[in-house]
């Protein structure tokens, strides 16, 4: 019981600072690799086609449209309200936030009428390399919809998407320099707004960058407790 109250202190602490997050909406998926495009060997040989994909993206709900038409929604966040973070075996596709050509926009376009194509893209650029060294330039997370009945308005999605009424969703990562590519197709196979280990690790993050070290520390120590007693 003692541990319990523990926890709950720790996680009352962390999460009593206030609403700053409450406009933020994150989306866990899975996905696996479909296909590599890399003949300049960039990539090392770390991915190959069936690989899983875990990862998550998130962005500002809160934020404007930027586009004044009825059927085309352009929703460009800053770098303190979007990023993304993909993991495939050993490489990490990562959002560096300190970036000069920081680029996300969530771009949302029903369809102009019953069976024309609809979409919501997350078009984004500016990412940490690989351990390797090699440059991550642009990724791009789309659900498409080609029967043309999703989604219903151009306003901004506080949900994760429906993934069966989109046709092929999918995320295309590409890594350019002055002389070689690579590209990276991933098919995205569920997509959720739980995360997948009950709600840690978005707890110990935000407590570490909104709430400072020692609320972080309280919540490792706090999961610590619930991994020895339950």
């Amino acid at each position: 019981m003692k541990s319990k109250s523990l926890l709950l202190g720790a996680i009352a602490s962390v999460f009593s600072v206030g609403s700053a997050s409450a406009s933020q909406l994150t989306v866990y998926l899975t996905g696996h690799v479909t296909g590599v495009y890399d003949s300049a060997g960039m990539l090392g040989g770390q991915l190959t086609v069936g690989q899983t994909l875990t990862g998550q993206y998130t962005y500002d709900t809160s934020v404007l449209d930027h586009d004044s038409s009825w059927n085309y929604g352009d929703y460009p966040q800053a770098n303190w309200q979007g990023s993304v973070r993909l993991s495939v075996g050993s490489a990490v596709f990562e959002s560096d936030l300190t970036a000069p050509y920081w680029r996300y926009e969530v771009v949302v376009h029903p369809p102009d009428q019953p069976g024309y194509q609809g979409f919501i893209r997350l078009l984004t650029s500016g990412y940490k390399s690989l351990a390797n060294g090699a440059p991550v330039n642009d990724v791009q997370i789309n659900f498409d919809d080609y029967p043309g009945d999703t989604p219903s308005s151009d306003a901004l999605p506080t949900s994760a998407p429906d993934l069966p009424r989109f046709g092929q969703p999918n995320i295309n990562v590409m890594g350019y320099n002055g002389t070689s590519s690579y590209g990276v197709v991933f098919a995205i196979d569920s997509v959720s707004t739980v995360p997948p280990d009950g709600g840690w690790t978005t707890a110990l993050s935000y407590a570490f960058h909104h709430c400072g070290y020692f609320a972080f520390r309280c919540l490792t120590f706090g999961r610590s407790l619930t991994t020895i007693y339950g």
